[in-house]
């Protein structure tokens, strides 16, 4: 996205000041798209890290985990069109496979829930059989 239209400023900007806010909104895409996969890294690190110690049961708040890779998979493709590097585009598509399993997975145990009647049930309540 830019302030320039085919090479000319646009806006009521000048060339140099349209070339300015392009550099400041490239610098701070980067800048942000860089503390959101810091904050990704480190939530998956922690999510992986609580997993090793006790079983995380399946609950609909699973849900919660796909916005934010989705989000972040969206923004690397953003960054990767302002700029085209392969950096980015690794990151980017490393991202949509992880959102693609973590989709499936997340899924595939709701289908699951609502076969087996336990998707509505609290934390912690046990279905004994009858």
């Amino acid at each position: 996205m830019s302030i320039r239209a085919n090479g000319r400023a646009c806006l009521g900007f000048g060339a140099q000041t349209a070339e300015t806010l392009n550099v400041l909104a490239l610098a701070g895409g980067v800048a942000l798209w860089g503390f959101a996969l810091f904050w990704l890294l480190l939530a998956a690190l922690v999510t992986l890290q609580v997993l090793r110690k006790t079983p995380l049961p399946f609950a609909l708040s699973w849900w919660a985990f796909v916005f934010p890779v989705g989000a972040f998979t969206v923004a690397s493709g953003v960054v990767y069109q302002a700029l085209p590097l392969g950096f980015f585009r690794l990151v980017g598509m490393a991202a949509l496979v992880g959102l693609l399993a973590l989709w499936l997975v997340t899924l595939w145990r709701t289908l699951q829930g609502v076969r087996r009647g336990t998707i509505f049930m609290p934390h912690g309540v046990r279905q004994t059989t009858v």
